[in-house]
């Protein structure tokens, strides 16, 4: 197939433009009010600081702890963390605006799409290019990337490969500078790492459209390679740890890990053809074993689909290497060749689904009845898919929603659990204490248990998931029951220094953990617990308040400098002070200071009960 060049767009164009643009809008309008879920919380809202980084935008690129809330240095997106600060400025904690900021750069890769394969299949094939995009701007498979706010970095990415694409092949046709395309790829990979597959997958789009693999093709490849050598430069310069930072705490030889690689390709092959049974997070723990059959029947798949690519080629080459693009794309997360921590997750396939649509043009570009009937084919599809797109999208409305449809399509899904009783646990905290509270908190208690099962062997997972039922304990007043989760935390805390980094609650567990000591009066464990505790994570003023609190149990003296030391760092954390009045109390000759303690406390929050209750026991 000759070289196509475009020239502006037609007014057939820009209606299907309109319609690509508007589409998504109205597929996903049930999610556009839908609640943060996940890691939306640390990615977002709970990492305000990015704020005032904004005046000082370059930090994001060379500095990979602004990552979230928790200093997470594994992960290198600084375009998703830079526009995630920005929407911070410009919506607050408003998720609607959000919202809308994904749906519209889904409504953007799909009109890309359309001109990528307007480029590729000539202007005779227009139905076939826009019933290729429409297939992807409408596929249930998109709905992770789509409504999960933390997956924008897939749409940024997949946005950035396509336009990078278009640049490369307009610097193909007229020989021209090639800078823009070196740039827009170096921008993907900023924003997702899975996008250093681009010059392969331009190879693949040029093979279709030219029918020849890199003749006139060298320079518009030599850029795209350029662009994700840039970006692979700043990633090893940023990242301290380079790549193993996200995977090194996995151990297990290639062999070991890659039969999870055939599984997540195989389902990810098979959620795009039939997409059924989809997930939110759907994970495999990488240290249990697998079924062989399980394994045999995901290679089985595997190989089905290369033989049908081999009996394609001849008739239908651009079908063949659509398919081919979706498991070249997806394979950087596919567990082949670095162990991640999720076997497959539906965000993955954003990007490798244009291969699919890709395939889908071709077959209906095919001259003849054949093409005729493709094109019938998947015009019949896309209500289906659009429909399936929409509940997928309801789903995501509430994260109890989205929990319990993870459930019920995976039940053994370790994210569903933990992540249904995290929305129970604090419902429980934050409504009135009572019956329906108690009752979401044993709910809650009995997924965490479940979820600890589950991660057994993921030693991050684990502790994580027993923190979570260690906490619920402590909020059922369950000491014994906290203590028997938390003290395997402290444990493995003590035996891999290295999990403290990886635990997003390590600290909030030891606390826990010395906090269920003291309840049920082991005070020195409890203040062991929390003198490990500061002595690891630093001083902060609840913990220097726990601490005193048991050592004023204990009749240890040091209480008193644990509370001043808690108001030195925090001035206004009146738990510190109303304990220090109430030990001042106790001390002949400090009554004076205690009642000027609690006054304190009162002028600076009028509405404290501790302090009003203090000191109307001491006039009684």
């Amino acid at each position: 197939m000759p070289l196509v060049r475009t020239s502006l767009w037609k007014a057939r164009d820009l209606l299907a433009a309109a319609l690509l643009l508007g589409l998504p809008f109205l597929i996903y309008a049930p999610a556009l009010r839908g609640e943060f879920a996940s890691d939306d919380y640390r990615f977002i809202v709970q990492n305000g600081e990015n704020l005032d980084r904004l005046r000082t935008p370059w930090v994001f690129f060379t500095e990979p702890l602004t990552n979230s809330d928790r200093g997470d240095g594994d992960i290198y997106r600084p375009l998703r963390t830079l526009s995630f600060a920005i929407d911070r400025k410009i919506f607050g904690a408003a998720t609607l605006g959000y919202h809308l900021h994904s749906v519209a750069l889904h409504g953007l890769v799909a009109l890309l799409a359309y001109r990528l394969l307007l480029g590729t299949f000539g202007r005779a094939a227009r139905r076939a290019a826009l019933l290729g995009a429409l297939l992807f701007a409408v596929h249930p498979l998109a709905t992770e990337a789509v409504c999960w706010v933390s997956s924008r970095a897939d749409l940024q990415a997949t946005a950035l490969l396509l336009l990078s694409l278009l640049l490369a092949r307009r610097g193909e046709a007229r020989g021209g500078s090639l800078g823009g395309a070196v740039l827009a790829g170096a921008a993907a990979g900023f924003a997702k790492e899975t996008a250093v597959a681009l010059p392969l997958l331009y190879l693949l789009e040029h093979r279709v459209r030219s029918g020849r693999w890199l003749k006139g093709a060298g320079r518009s490849f030599s850029a795209l390679a350029a662009g994700c050598a840039l970006y692979l430069a700043a990633y090893f310069t940023v990242m301290e740890r380079g790549i193993t930072g996200q995977v090194g705490f996995y151990e297990g030889s290639f062999s070991a890990h890659l039969p999870y690689g055939l599984i997540g390709l195989a389902r990810a092959w098979r959620l795009a053809l039939a997409p059924l049974g989809q997930s939110f997070l759907w994970e495999t723990n990488l240290f249990q074993p697998l079924c062989a059959a399980e394994v045999a029947l995901a290679s089985a798949g595997l190989l089905a689909t290369l033989a049908g690519v081999c009996l394609a080629w001849r008739r239908c080459p651009g079908l063949a290497l659509g398919i081919v693009w979706f498991f070249v794309a997806v394979l950087p997360a596919a567990n082949v060749f670095l162990p991640l921590r999720t076997v497959l997750a539906e965000r993955f396939a954003y990007a490798p689904l244009l291969g699919l649509a890709l395939a889908a043009a071709a077959a209906a570009a095919a001259p003849g009845g054949a093409g005729r009937r493709t094109a019938w084919c998947v015009l019949a599809l896309l209500p289906v898919l659009a429909a399936s797109a929409a509940l997928r999208a309801h789903d995501w409305s509430t994260q109890e929603r989205l929990y319990e449809a993870e459930l019920k399509a995976h039940p053994g899904s370790y994210a569903g659990h933990l992540g249904l009783g995290g929305v129970l646990m604090r419902r429980a905290e934050q409504s009135p204490r009572g019956e329906p509270s108690r009752q979401d908190l044993e709910r809650a208690r009995a997924l965490f248990a479940r979820a600890v099962e589950i991660a057994r062997g993921d030693p991050p997972r684990g502790l994580e998931a027993a923190y979570a039922l260690g906490h619920a304990c402590v909020l059922l007043q369950d000491w014994d029951g906290a203590v028997a989760a938390l003290a395997p935390v402290d444990a493995a805390f003590a035996e891999r220094p290295d999990l403290r980094q990886l635990v997003r609650h390590g600290a909030d567990a030891l606390y826990d953990l010395g906090l269920a000591l003291s309840r049920r009066f082991d005070l020195v464990e409890a203040a062991a617990v929390f003198e490990r505790l500061i002595a690891e994570y630093g001083e902060a003023p609840r913990w220097l308040d726990a601490l005193g609190e048991t050592r004023r149990a204990l009749l240890q003296g040091r209480a008193m400098d644990d509370y001043l030391r808690a108001l030195e760092i925090d001035p206004d954390y009146h738990d510190a002070r109303v304990h220090l009045a109430e030990m001042m109390f106790q001390i002949p000759g400090l009554e004076g200071e205690a009642r000027r303690q609690a006054k304190e406390v009162l002028a600076r929050d009028p509405a404290n009960e501790k302090a009003r209750r203090l000191l109307e026991q001491q006039r009684e």
